[in-house]
């Protein structure tokens, strides 16, 4: 048995050399060499049997997501129902280009009955997926030896590095480990490899930005070098393909066209039916000129941590690294794998080495995108935005592991320096995967409180026949429950809708009707004592610090007074100031400026409004909602209060309503409004009074 040359790649490199035959027993060494694919695959596996084992013991739980999770389930269920046509939803607004994540997901989320823990089940396949994929890739590159170190390597990375990314459903770290199989596709293509390798890229590459578009820029990284490579091989005296190579590169082209036009067809149709569509959203986002938030040197710090992740792993293994690394380590770290992937590229060339050439080039080259991406991001950089980066770590740590074979394999005692350096890549992974038992955890731990908060709700809104609220989200922090008891009536089919400012996360198959009859808010213990003596509002459920309140809106038009005949005067306004008290409410959310308000054109300007005579429970008062305003009586008294946002994460853009109940308008002859601050863009729609 001979060895094949290092500096090709070559298939039937076996993973043990002959020198294991006498020391082992030539049964063995038959046996390992006629199966050595089915055991590379069995070692890509095992990082996964603490949490397949976990499954088999605790089973698939049924837990009701919350926040961003109860967001994705929310959208798998649109999925279902053939009505998914984008990807996650963004902070910014749009959602991310398409649906992948939910379609792959769903035959998952079918099988165990709609339980949002079958997300779960779906990433942690999907990844132990990837992970078999990327070692058969490795394999084909570079042999036995160099995929046993893959699988090694990835391994602690997917134990000690980030265990999250292997079952998280969250979509900013699902695609973590098909991204380093695309690595992996990429060095394939740009080397000639088979005609499976670019359907399986274009598929990998397409689910990766569909989930979260924060990985286009490596995508199209890995995508140009494996154009450019290929493209400059074929240039080569000796490199222009044979007929038989053609006509099989012109049938994977033509599969590769139709995996792209099956994966990109629901986002390329709403593009088309919806103006603005997604896609042009994203397009205008990411085109507009803007002025970067971060330094060169944070960039290059942050993406510098992250590729510690890799080498950290490894140390941590076997308990040499604990806690927060000091700065110097990780810069230590991270110089020291650009300086490996240096030489690597360096040997490369000089050795005419195409593999290990690639390899690198495709290192540097992500290194230095990823800087220049985390320089890009606009605002806060959240950890869950850059922690894609770490995966920079694995590959650096890969390319070293390829100079390190290659060198081994050069080696008069070849066979003796590989047993040893596959015995101690098993022993390290076999240390980490026992670690792992009893700490993986699948599935996140069931929330009692917000579960029997979602119950609650749905029973009362069946029991007072409150039909097709729509949600109002009042306190900030309570977004994540809010979506929890959503994605619950969702699921038991108690028809609701979310106000439009909420609608980018749930989609637009929530859309309000127009002048709904009851809100249901979700508020905080602040909102619960603003509100709970309140005559139009009852309480319907509460669980800690979330109250959930349901708000007739036919209070106002049941007890609003008419004012006959109208008294206003105004100063400083745009517009008939008779609007304002037309009994006329604009629509909440509507434009500020639309024709039913009146506009103020400073914070000087005022209405005026005198009181009505009779038995006044209170006022309400329509204005632009992201803004603050004086309500002030005037009269004998001359007390005052201030009506509006109470805190500025409150303020909502567009015509927002609110009441005041006060027993004080008895001594006030007439009521001023008046802004006080905001964004200059200041407009009143009506202000009325209520009777008892």
């Amino acid at each position: 048995m001979k060895r094949s040359d290092p500096g090709v790649p070559a298939q039937g490199r076996k993973l043990l050399p002959d020198g294991i035959v006498a020391d082992a027993g030539a049964w063995v060494s038959t046996f390992v060499v006629a199966h050595a694919r089915v055991l590379l695959c069995l070692l890509a596996i095992v990082p996964f049997v603490p949490g397949t084992w976990q499954i088999f013991k605790e089973g698939i739980p049924d837990v009701l997501f919350t926040g961003d999770a109860a967001t994705l389930e929310i959208r798998t269920l649109h999925a279902a129902h053939g009505q998914q046509q984008l990807g996650p939803y963004s902070r910014f607004l749009w959602s991310h280009p398409g649906p992948a994540f939910f379609y792959l997901a769903l035959p998952f989320y079918k099988a165990f009955h709609q339980r949002g823990t079958a997300l779960n089940v779906f990433v942690f396949v999907a990844s132990m997926s990837s992970a078999v994929a990327t070692v058969l890739c490795a394999r084909k590159l570079r042999g036995d030896v160099f995929a046993l170190a893959v699988a090694t390597l990835l391994g602690i990375y997917e134990i000690v590095g980030v265990p999250f990314a292997m079952s998280s459903e969250w979509n900013p770290s699902v695609p973590l480990l098909p991204l380093t199989l695309l690595f992996f596709l990429g060095a394939s293509l740009a080397l000639g490899g088979t005609s499976a390798a670019l359907p399986a890229f274009v598929f990998v590459g397409s689910a990766i930005v569909q989930t979260h578009v924060g990985y286009l820029p490596e995508v199209l990284l890995i995508s140009a070098v494996a154009l450019l490579w290929s493209v400059g091989r074929w240039l080569l005296p000796r490199g222009a393909p044979t007929p038989e190579r053609r006509q099989r590169t012109g049938w994977a082209l033509l599969a590769a066209a139709g995996v792209l036009a099956v994966c990109w067809v629901l986002p390329v149709l709403e593009a088309v039916t919806t103006h603005p569509g997604n896609l042009t959203d994203l397009f205008v986002f990411f085109t507009t000129a803007h002025r970067s938030q971060h330094t060169w040197n944070f960039s290059v710090a942050e993406v510098f941590r992250h590729m510690a992740v890799m080498p950290l792993s490894v140390a941590r293994v076997f308990h040499l690294a604990e806690g927060e690394p000091r700065w110097v380590t990780v810069r230590a770290l991270a110089h020291l794998q650009i300086f490996v992937i240096a030489a690597a590229l360096f040997t490369g060339i000089r050795r005419r080495d195409g593999g290990l050439a690639v390899l690198a080039v495709l290192a540097l080259g992500e290194i230095l995108v990823a800087i220049a991406a985390v320089h890009a991001i606009r605002g806060e950089i959240f950890p869950y935005l850059v922690t894609w980066t770490s995966t920079l770590g694995f590959v650096s740590t890969t390319v070293a592991a390829a100079c390190l074979v290659r060198g081994l394999l050069g080696w008069p005692n070849a066979d003796r320096a590989i047993r040893v350096l596959a015995i101690a890549e098993l022993i390290c992974l076999g240390v980490a995967v026992s670690g792992a038992f009893g700490h993986v955890q699948i599935f996140r731990e069931r929330d009692v409180g917000v579960e029997k908060l979602a119950n609650d709700v749905g029973s009362r809104l069946l029991a007072e026949r409150i039909q097709r609220p729509v949600v109002r989200i009042m306190s900030a922090d309570t977004w994540p429950t809010a979506m929890g008891v959503i994605l619950h009536l969702y699921k038991e089919s108690i028809p609701v809708s979310v106000e439009k400012s909420w609608l980018y996360m749930v989609g637009t198959r929530f859309s309000p009707q127009a002048n709904p009859r009851f809100w249901l808010k979700f508020g905080d213990s602040a909102f619960h004592e603003a509100v709970r003596t309140r005559p139009d509002h009852t309480l319907v459920a509460a669980s800690e610090n979330v109250y959930v309140y349901a708000e007739d809106t036919s209070y106002v038009r049941d007890h609003a007074v008419v004012l006959n005949p109208v008294s206003v005067s105004s100063y400083g306004v745009v517009g008939d100031a008779v609007r304002a008290v037309d009994a006329v409410i604009p629509e909440e959310g509507a434009r500020w400026d639309s024709p039913l308000s009146v506009v103020l054109t400073s914070e000087s300007s005022a209405l005026d409004v005198k009181v009505p005579s009779g038995d006044l429970v209170g006022l309400y008062l329509s204005a632009d909602g992201n803004d603050l305003y004086s309500v002030r009586c005037v009269g004998s008294d001359g007390f005052s209060w201030q009506l509006g946002a109470a805190r500025p994460e409150e303020r909502q853009a567009g015509m927002r309503t609110h009441i005041l109940f006060t027993d004080s308008l008895s001594s006030c002859l007439a009521i001023e409004v008046r802004p006080i601050s905001g964004d200059g863009a200041y407009s009143i729609g009506e202000l009325g009074f209520l009777r008892r």
